[in-house]
Protein backbone atom coordinates (compact mmCIF):
# COMPACT_ATOMS: atom_id res chain seq x y z
CA UNK A 1 0.00 0.00 0.00
CA UNK A 2 2.64 2.39 0.82
CA UNK A 3 4.54 1.20 -2.69
CA UNK A 4 1.21 2.63 -4.58
CA UNK A 5 1.11 5.88 -2.74
CA UNK A 6 4.69 6.68 -3.50
CA UNK A 7 3.93 6.05 -6.80
CA UNK A 8 0.69 7.81 -6.87
CA UNK A 9 2.67 10.56 -4.66
CA UNK A 10 5.15 11.14 -7.93
CA UNK A 11 2.77 11.02 -10.89
CA UNK A 12 0.50 13.76 -8.83
CA UNK A 13 3.79 15.77 -8.64
CA UNK A 14 4.28 15.76 -12.69
CA UNK A 15 0.67 16.70 -12.93
CA UNK A 16 1.39 20.01 -11.19
CA UNK A 17 3.15 19.90 -8.05
CA UNK A 18 0.09 21.37 -6.05
CA UNK A 19 -1.36 18.47 -6.08
CA UNK A 20 0.99 16.98 -3.68
CA UNK A 21 -1.56 18.35 -1.18
CA UNK A 22 -4.12 15.53 -1.98
CA UNK A 23 -2.17 12.97 -1.18
CA UNK A 24 -0.23 14.04 1.94
CA UNK A 25 -0.33 16.24 5.43
CA UNK A 26 1.37 19.22 3.94
CA UNK A 27 -0.58 22.66 2.44
CA UNK A 28 1.95 24.26 0.19
CA UNK A 29 1.72 27.61 -0.41
CA UNK A 30 4.69 27.11 -3.60
CA UNK A 31 6.43 25.07 -5.51
CA UNK A 32 8.93 27.41 -7.56
CA UNK A 33 8.56 30.09 -9.92
CA UNK A 34 8.78 29.93 -13.73
CA UNK A 35 7.88 33.62 -14.81
CA UNK A 36 9.56 34.81 -17.94
CA UNK A 37 10.73 38.01 -16.22
CA UNK A 38 9.34 41.40 -16.41
CA UNK A 39 6.17 41.53 -18.61
CA UNK A 40 3.37 44.51 -19.23
CA UNK A 41 -0.36 43.66 -18.96
CA UNK A 42 -1.67 43.52 -22.27
CA UNK A 43 -3.91 47.28 -22.92
CA UNK A 44 -5.03 46.77 -26.34
CA UNK A 45 -6.36 44.13 -28.92
CA UNK A 46 -6.16 44.83 -32.63
CA UNK A 47 -8.07 43.32 -35.10
CA UNK A 48 -7.21 44.01 -38.75
CA UNK A 49 -10.23 44.28 -40.96
CA UNK A 50 -9.52 43.03 -44.05
CA UNK A 51 -11.79 42.76 -47.36
CA UNK A 52 -13.17 39.85 -46.50
CA UNK A 53 -13.77 40.55 -42.85
CA UNK A 54 -17.33 39.85 -41.53
CA UNK A 55 -17.23 43.48 -40.20
CA UNK A 56 -16.30 45.45 -43.51
CA UNK A 57 -18.89 43.41 -45.07
CA UNK A 58 -21.59 44.47 -42.62
CA UNK A 59 -19.94 48.51 -43.23
CA UNK A 60 -19.85 48.61 -47.01
CA UNK A 61 -21.97 51.27 -48.56
CA UNK A 62 -22.60 52.92 -45.59
CA UNK A 63 -20.79 56.57 -44.61
CA UNK A 64 -18.69 54.10 -42.09
CA UNK A 65 -17.01 51.54 -44.76
CA UNK A 66 -13.39 51.49 -45.03
CA UNK A 67 -12.17 50.96 -41.40
CA UNK A 68 -8.92 49.61 -41.64
CA UNK A 69 -9.08 47.93 -37.82
CA UNK A 70 -10.96 47.31 -34.79
CA UNK A 71 -9.36 48.32 -31.29
CA UNK A 72 -9.95 46.48 -28.27
CA UNK A 73 -8.98 47.77 -24.67
CA UNK A 74 -9.73 45.11 -22.58
CA UNK A 75 -8.75 47.13 -19.44
CA UNK A 76 -11.34 49.76 -20.21
CA UNK A 77 -13.81 47.31 -21.39
CA UNK A 78 -14.10 49.25 -24.82
CA UNK A 79 -13.83 49.16 -28.65
CA UNK A 80 -13.43 51.69 -31.21
CA UNK A 81 -12.95 51.18 -35.31
CA UNK A 82 -9.95 52.67 -37.24
CA UNK A 83 -10.79 55.11 -39.57
CA UNK A 84 -7.97 56.87 -41.96
CA UNK A 85 -9.76 59.80 -40.78
CA UNK A 86 -10.68 61.54 -37.88
CA UNK A 87 -14.63 62.71 -39.10
CA UNK A 88 -15.92 59.10 -38.32
CA UNK A 89 -15.94 57.29 -35.26
CA UNK A 90 -17.53 54.22 -33.81
CA UNK A 91 -16.67 52.96 -29.82
CA UNK A 92 -18.16 50.95 -27.26
CA UNK A 93 -18.25 49.25 -24.43
CA UNK A 94 -18.81 45.82 -23.10
CA UNK A 95 -18.86 43.78 -19.87
CA UNK A 96 -18.59 40.58 -18.51
CA UNK A 97 -21.91 39.43 -17.22
CA UNK A 98 -22.57 35.40 -16.47
CA UNK A 99 -19.75 33.86 -17.75
CA UNK A 100 -20.49 35.83 -21.19
CA UNK A 101 -18.96 39.32 -23.16
CA UNK A 102 -22.18 41.15 -23.39
CA UNK A 103 -22.27 44.47 -25.76
CA UNK A 104 -23.78 48.03 -23.28
CA UNK A 105 -23.32 50.60 -25.48
CA UNK A 106 -22.33 51.69 -29.13
CA UNK A 107 -21.79 55.46 -29.95
CA UNK A 108 -21.28 56.34 -33.64
CA UNK A 109 -20.81 59.65 -35.40
CA UNK A 110 -20.10 61.51 -38.55
CA UNK A 111 -20.58 64.55 -40.10
CA UNK A 112 -24.19 64.06 -40.05
CA UNK A 113 -24.82 63.83 -36.89
CA UNK A 114 -24.25 61.30 -33.91
CA UNK A 115 -26.55 58.92 -31.98
CA UNK A 116 -25.96 56.31 -29.24
CA UNK A 117 -27.46 52.94 -29.06
CA UNK A 118 -27.47 51.05 -25.18
CA UNK A 119 -28.33 47.33 -24.82
CA UNK A 120 -28.95 45.66 -21.33
CA UNK A 121 -28.08 42.46 -20.17
CA UNK A 122 -30.14 40.52 -22.39
CA UNK A 123 -28.38 41.88 -25.41
CA UNK A 124 -32.22 43.65 -26.22
CA UNK A 125 -31.66 47.28 -27.51
CA UNK A 126 -32.66 49.17 -24.23
CA UNK A 127 -32.43 52.98 -25.62
CA UNK A 128 -31.05 55.25 -28.58
CA UNK A 129 -30.35 58.68 -28.53
CA UNK A 130 -29.75 60.96 -31.31
CA UNK A 131 -27.86 64.58 -31.59
CA UNK A 132 -30.97 65.56 -33.10
CA UNK A 133 -32.67 65.52 -29.82
CA UNK A 134 -34.77 62.21 -30.43
CA UNK A 135 -34.96 59.91 -27.62
CA UNK A 136 -36.55 56.35 -27.37
CA UNK A 137 -36.92 53.69 -24.60
CA UNK A 138 -37.88 50.30 -24.61
CA UNK A 139 -40.86 50.14 -22.76
CA UNK A 140 -40.57 47.98 -19.48
CA UNK A 141 -43.59 45.35 -20.77
CA UNK A 142 -42.06 45.20 -24.40
CA UNK A 143 -41.75 41.35 -25.65
CA UNK A 144 -39.63 40.40 -28.46
CA UNK A 145 -41.36 38.54 -31.02
CA UNK A 146 -39.63 36.04 -33.20
CA UNK A 147 -38.87 37.31 -36.64
CA UNK A 148 -36.73 35.32 -39.88
CA UNK A 149 -33.53 36.93 -40.02
CA UNK A 150 -31.53 34.66 -41.50
CA UNK A 151 -28.55 34.78 -39.00
CA UNK A 152 -30.00 32.65 -36.14
CA UNK A 153 -26.44 32.24 -34.73
CA UNK A 154 -26.24 35.82 -33.54
CA UNK A 155 -28.33 36.59 -30.54
CA UNK A 156 -28.22 39.75 -30.49
CA UNK A 157 -30.73 39.53 -33.61
CA UNK A 158 -32.31 37.20 -31.83
CA UNK A 159 -32.79 39.51 -28.66
CA UNK A 160 -34.29 42.27 -31.06
CA UNK A 161 -36.36 40.69 -33.14
CA UNK A 162 -39.33 43.48 -32.43
CA UNK A 163 -36.40 45.87 -33.86
CA UNK A 164 -35.72 44.18 -36.64
CA UNK A 165 -39.40 43.57 -37.57
CA UNK A 166 -40.46 47.16 -37.15
CA UNK A 167 -37.10 48.34 -39.15
CA UNK A 168 -38.00 45.70 -42.12
CA UNK A 169 -41.47 47.25 -42.44
CA UNK A 170 -40.10 50.89 -42.50
CA UNK A 171 -38.13 49.90 -45.15
CA UNK A 172 -40.83 48.44 -47.30
CA UNK A 173 -42.81 50.88 -46.51
CA UNK A 174 -40.48 53.56 -47.22
CA UNK A 175 -41.59 56.40 -49.73
CA UNK A 176 -45.12 55.03 -49.41
CA UNK A 177 -47.97 57.03 -48.81
CA UNK A 178 -49.45 58.38 -45.60
CA UNK A 179 -51.40 60.80 -43.95
CA UNK A 180 -48.44 61.01 -41.56
CA UNK A 181 -45.65 60.74 -43.66
CA UNK A 182 -42.50 62.94 -42.45
CA UNK A 183 -40.89 63.28 -45.64
CA UNK A 184 -37.50 65.01 -43.68
CA UNK A 185 -36.64 61.47 -42.32
CA UNK A 186 -37.43 59.60 -45.72
CA UNK A 187 -39.59 57.16 -44.00
CA UNK A 188 -43.27 56.48 -42.83
CA UNK A 189 -43.97 57.66 -39.52
CA UNK A 190 -46.86 54.69 -38.62
CA UNK A 191 -46.36 51.64 -40.05
CA UNK A 192 -49.67 49.64 -40.32
CA UNK A 193 -50.11 46.10 -38.35
CA UNK A 194 -45.96 46.34 -37.65
CA UNK A 195 -45.21 49.16 -34.86
CA UNK A 196 -48.58 49.44 -33.88
CA UNK A 197 -48.71 45.88 -32.55
CA UNK A 198 -45.45 46.08 -30.83
CA UNK A 199 -45.52 49.45 -29.63
CA UNK A 200 -49.29 49.65 -28.36
CA UNK A 201 -48.65 53.56 -27.71
CA UNK A 202 -48.81 55.54 -31.10
CA UNK A 203 -46.18 58.04 -29.52
CA UNK A 204 -44.28 55.65 -28.95
CA UNK A 205 -44.19 54.70 -32.18
CA UNK A 206 -44.01 57.83 -34.04
CA UNK A 207 -40.54 58.38 -31.64
CA UNK A 208 -39.03 55.37 -32.63
CA UNK A 209 -39.85 56.36 -36.27
CA UNK A 210 -38.17 59.23 -36.14
CA UNK A 211 -35.44 58.03 -33.67
CA UNK A 212 -34.79 54.97 -36.63
CA UNK A 213 -34.56 57.47 -39.55
CA UNK A 214 -31.94 59.44 -38.28
CA UNK A 215 -29.94 56.47 -37.45
CA UNK A 216 -30.46 55.40 -41.48
CA UNK A 217 -29.50 59.34 -42.35
CA UNK A 218 -25.82 59.15 -40.23
CA UNK A 219 -25.15 55.55 -41.89
CA UNK A 220 -26.46 57.22 -45.44
CA UNK A 221 -25.89 56.17 -48.43
CA UNK A 222 -27.42 53.32 -47.05
CA UNK A 223 -31.05 53.60 -47.77
CA UNK A 224 -32.66 52.22 -45.01
CA UNK A 225 -33.19 51.06 -41.29
CA UNK A 226 -32.38 47.51 -41.34
CA UNK A 227 -28.71 47.66 -42.45
CA UNK A 228 -27.98 49.67 -39.55
CA UNK A 229 -29.18 47.83 -37.13
CA UNK A 230 -27.61 44.52 -38.57
CA UNK A 231 -23.97 46.58 -38.72
CA UNK A 232 -24.47 47.51 -34.69
CA UNK A 233 -25.44 43.60 -34.35
CA UNK A 234 -22.35 42.52 -36.19
CA UNK A 235 -19.88 44.52 -34.14
CA UNK A 236 -21.44 43.19 -31.19
CA UNK A 237 -20.73 39.82 -32.21
CA UNK A 238 -17.16 40.40 -33.15
CA UNK A 239 -16.37 41.95 -29.70
CA UNK A 240 -17.57 39.09 -28.05
CA UNK A 241 -16.44 36.32 -30.03
CA UNK A 242 -12.78 38.27 -30.15
CA UNK A 243 -13.05 39.25 -26.26
CA UNK A 244 -13.21 35.35 -25.00
CA UNK A 245 -12.07 33.45 -28.06
CA UNK A 246 -9.00 35.20 -28.44
CA UNK A 247 -7.53 32.23 -25.40
CA UNK A 248 -8.70 29.19 -27.62
CA UNK A 249 -6.04 26.88 -28.68
CA UNK A 250 -3.61 25.12 -27.24
CA UNK A 251 -1.03 26.20 -23.76
CA UNK A 252 1.72 25.21 -22.05
CA UNK A 253 1.21 26.01 -18.29
CA UNK A 254 4.66 25.62 -16.52
CA UNK A 255 6.20 25.56 -13.25
CA UNK A 256 9.49 24.79 -12.49
CA UNK A 257 8.45 21.39 -11.22
CA UNK A 258 5.91 20.55 -13.83
CA UNK A 259 3.89 21.20 -17.56
CA UNK A 260 0.27 21.23 -17.86
CA UNK A 261 -1.13 21.49 -21.25
CA UNK A 262 -4.19 23.10 -21.71
CA UNK A 263 -6.28 23.27 -24.40
CA UNK A 264 -9.10 25.95 -24.60
CA UNK A 265 -12.34 26.15 -26.90
CA UNK A 266 -15.01 28.90 -27.39
CA UNK A 267 -13.02 30.55 -24.13
CA UNK A 268 -13.21 27.46 -21.54
CA UNK A 269 -10.47 25.01 -20.90
CA UNK A 270 -12.12 21.87 -22.54
CA UNK A 271 -8.48 19.84 -22.10
CA UNK A 272 -5.69 19.53 -19.49
CA UNK A 273 -3.32 17.08 -19.74
CA UNK A 274 0.58 16.54 -18.24
CA UNK A 275 3.02 16.77 -20.86
CA UNK A 276 5.46 14.67 -18.92
CA UNK A 277 3.29 11.50 -18.32
CA UNK A 278 0.89 12.49 -21.45
CA UNK A 279 -1.95 11.47 -18.49
CA UNK A 280 -5.08 13.25 -19.47
CA UNK A 281 -6.85 14.88 -16.31
CA UNK A 282 -10.93 13.93 -16.53
CA UNK A 283 -12.90 17.30 -16.55
CA UNK A 284 -16.49 17.17 -14.66
CA UNK A 285 -16.86 20.96 -15.24
CA UNK A 286 -14.71 23.85 -16.88
CA UNK A 287 -16.07 28.22 -17.14
CA UNK A 288 -14.79 31.46 -17.99
CA UNK A 289 -15.18 32.36 -14.05
CA UNK A 290 -13.77 35.87 -14.95
CA UNK A 291 -12.61 38.08 -17.14
CA UNK A 292 -11.73 41.75 -15.83
CA UNK A 293 -9.57 43.90 -18.10
CA UNK A 294 -6.38 42.05 -18.74
CA UNK A 295 -7.45 39.63 -16.01
CA UNK A 296 -8.83 36.28 -16.50
CA UNK A 297 -9.80 33.25 -14.49
CA UNK A 298 -10.85 29.47 -15.32
CA UNK A 299 -12.07 27.36 -12.74
CA UNK A 300 -11.83 23.39 -13.86
CA UNK A 301 -13.77 20.71 -11.53
CA UNK A 302 -11.72 17.37 -13.26
CA UNK A 303 -10.30 13.92 -11.38
CA UNK A 304 -6.93 13.06 -11.50
CA UNK A 305 -6.03 9.48 -11.91
CA UNK A 306 -8.85 8.06 -11.83
CA UNK A 307 -9.10 8.88 -7.99
CA UNK A 308 -12.95 9.54 -6.29
CA UNK A 309 -11.86 13.03 -5.50
CA UNK A 310 -12.68 16.20 -7.18
CA UNK A 311 -10.19 18.43 -7.52
CA UNK A 312 -10.94 22.43 -8.34
CA UNK A 313 -8.69 23.59 -10.33
CA UNK A 314 -8.48 27.46 -10.72
CA UNK A 315 -5.71 29.43 -13.21
CA UNK A 316 -5.78 32.75 -12.38
CA UNK A 317 -3.93 34.71 -14.76
CA UNK A 318 -3.22 38.08 -16.63
CA UNK A 319 -2.43 38.41 -20.27
CA UNK A 320 0.36 39.95 -20.85
CA UNK A 321 1.62 42.37 -23.69
CA UNK A 322 4.33 39.40 -24.86
CA UNK A 323 1.24 36.79 -25.19
CA UNK A 324 1.96 34.79 -22.25
CA UNK A 325 -0.66 34.39 -19.54
CA UNK A 326 1.11 35.21 -16.01
CA UNK A 327 -0.24 34.27 -12.45
CA UNK A 328 -1.63 31.28 -10.17
CA UNK A 329 -3.03 27.90 -10.65
CA UNK A 330 -4.91 26.80 -7.51
CA UNK A 331 -5.27 23.28 -6.54
CA UNK A 332 -8.85 22.58 -3.96
CA UNK A 333 -9.19 19.08 -3.31
CA UNK A 334 -8.83 17.44 0.25
CA UNK A 335 -6.37 20.04 0.78
CA UNK A 336 -5.07 23.49 -0.35
CA UNK A 337 -1.93 24.31 -2.57
CA UNK A 338 -1.61 27.79 -4.96
CA UNK A 339 1.67 27.60 -7.24
CA UNK A 340 2.84 30.30 -9.66
CA UNK A 341 2.11 29.40 -13.35
CA UNK A 342 2.93 31.00 -16.83
CA UNK A 343 1.01 29.68 -19.75
CA UNK A 344 2.78 29.96 -23.45
CA UNK A 345 0.37 29.06 -26.50
CA UNK A 346 2.16 26.51 -28.20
Amino acid sequence: MNILHQRNLFKMKSVLCALLALYGPIALTGCGNNMLGPAVPLAQIQIPLGPDHPLTAALAGTTFQGAVAMDILPVARQFRLVFRDEERQVSGSYDFQGGEIILTGVDFKNTTGAASVQFDPQRRVESITTSAGEAWVRPADDVARAVETGDAANAYIAANADLIAIAQSMDENRGAASPTSNSSTGGSSTTPGVIVQNKPNQADALILNAVLASIAAIWAPVAGILYPLLAFFTVATIVEKTSVARFNGTWSATNANANLLVTINDGKITKLVDADSDHELTIVDSRLDRLDGARVTWIVLATVLGQETEVEFAFDVEEMSNGTLEGTLTAVGSSFARVPVTMTRI
